[in-house]
């Protein structure tokens, strides 16, 4: 019971996304012991150069839902950073959100450029 064990001790560390995901991997171990396998060598790997105090340390993966879809996704980047599918994520997200509306005018400008043309240097 691999997961079972780091799930306790994930729970003593403050890390959130740590827990989060070795809690969704103790319940898969729980529902197949058989189907953590590659998880766990890839966190024991993992463990060998990192402790679990740096991984509890990890911020969230921007963009995780905490499902048991996310799981792949969420465990390869608390092991090992984020990847080019977690950037592009990112970057979708940015160019989706509202753009601020910015009035202005010529009036507006040439205001602005008096109040600040003493302190600009050219």
């Amino acid at each position: 019971m691999y997961f079972q064990e780091m799930k306790q001790a994930a729970s003593a560390l403050d890390g959130k996304f740590f827990y989060s995901v070795v809690s969704r991997l103790a319940t898969l171990e729980r529902q197949s012991k058989n189907s953590t396998g590659a998880y766990q060598a890839m966190f024991e790997s993992v463990l060998e150069t990192k402790s679990i105090q740096q991984l509890s340390y990890t911020e969230a993966r921007f963009g995780t839902k905490g499902t048991m879809q996310d799981l792949s996704d969420d465990a390869k980047y608390l092991l090992h950073g984020k990847h080019f599918d977690q950037f592009m994520r990112e970057n979708t997200h940015y160019a989706s959100m509202p753009k601020p509306v910015v009035k202005t005018d010529a009036r507006a400008f040439e205001e602005w450029l008096k109040s600040n043309k003493p302190s600009m240097v050219v």
